[in-house]
């Protein structure tokens, strides 16, 4: 994988129909810009393989964590997601990345008026709460980078971490056409909005032991989408996946990013190097919890689940 950085410019509200003079293996920094809700700086990687003309290229969008926020349009993409830009910069699946940047104090969600992140699962009318600005920001980001692109819009997905999780959640809620699947990771989901998720596919992470984000965030939101569309809480159909890591904590994005050990069925390939967590012997703690089981023969893992995924039909404007 070669990235070539390039700083371009700044793309305004309603001029986003521009053609693409980029490059494969090109990562464009850009801005954009809104009069009415601000500015948002995002980066575009396009893979070894893009090409203006010809096959178009599925879209991976990345919402970051509140750690990530900030203006400086990089932190976004060098923290943490190593495995994500490279599977899809140059990996068995290829895709346009966008990685827009949050601003400090701003969140991707409508939680509440206090945005607590920790309690994860919460409840909220998005009939009379608007998008936040951020998500709005994106959603326009989306839309220019669509159409300055060699973009495939029945196979956009989106994906986030921590505060870019509940994001994610929201952002499918909202906008359930626009994305064909969804990967939310460590974050946490509006219950009001499970009957609107019941067919979408989504693969959602969270490790148990997880303090920042309580794991309720993720386990009562694809309780909720089970119950909905008639599914036992303990049954896998493939649709909606849950990797719920009893030895993991606000984290493990990396290894679950790297997309060949966490699988469909539920079951977790161990990474090397990394062994399972064994049940304490100690009479004075309390035994450590079991280690996932092991994936059976024949389950995908991340990256051959989310990009079997399109919307039903090509996607119109």
């Amino acid at each position: 994988m070669n990235i070539r950085t390039v700083l371009t410019g700044v793309i305004c509200a309603g001029v986003l129909g521009m053609a693409s003079s980029a490059s494969a293996g090109e990562r464009l920094k850009e801005t954009f810009e809104d009069p009415a809700l601000g500015t948002m700086p995002y980066n575009v990687l396009l893979p070894d393989t893009y090409a203006a003309t010809g096959p178009k290229k599925p879209l991976v969008l990345f919402l970051h964590g509140a750690g990530e926020r900030g203006s400086d349009n990089a932190i976004q993409v060098d923290r943490i997601i190593g495995p994500l830009v490279k599977e899809t910069q140059s990996g068995a699946h290829q895709a346009v990345l966008v990685a827009p940047q949050c601003a400090l104090k701003q969140t991707w969600a409508a939680i509440n008026a206090n945005n607590n992140f920790r309690m994860g699962i919460y409840t909220r009318d998005f009939a009379k709460v608007e998008p936040t600005s951020q998500l709005q920001l994106v959603m326009k980001i989306l839309d220019a980078v669509e159409a300055k692109y060699n973009i495939d819009r029945s196979r956009v997905y989106i994906t986030g971490l921590s505060m870019g999780g509940y994001g994610t959640w929201e952002a499918i809620a909202r906008y359930p056409d626009r994305f064909a699947a969804a990967v939310p990771l460590s974050g946490g989901g509006n219950l009001a909005t499970a009957a609107l998720l019941k067919d979408k596919p989504i693969w959602a992470f969270h490790g148990q032991t997880d303090t920042i984000v309580l794991p309720v965030g993720s386990t009562d939101m694809v309780n909720a989408i089970k119950t909905e569309n008639g599914q036992h809480l303990n049954e896998n159909d493939g649709n909606l996946i849950y990797s719920l890591n009893p030895t993991e904590g606000h984290g493990g994005w990396q290894v679950f990013y790297a997309g060949k050990y966490y699988k469909t069925d539920g079951g977790l390939d161990q990474p090397p190097g990394k062994s399972a967590a064994k049940p304490s012997t100690a009479s004075t703690s309390a035994p450590a919890p079991a280690p996932m089981p092991a994936s059976k023969a024949g389950s995908k893992g991340l990256y051959d689940w989310l990009f079997s995924k399109a919307l039903p039909a090509q996607r119109s404007k």
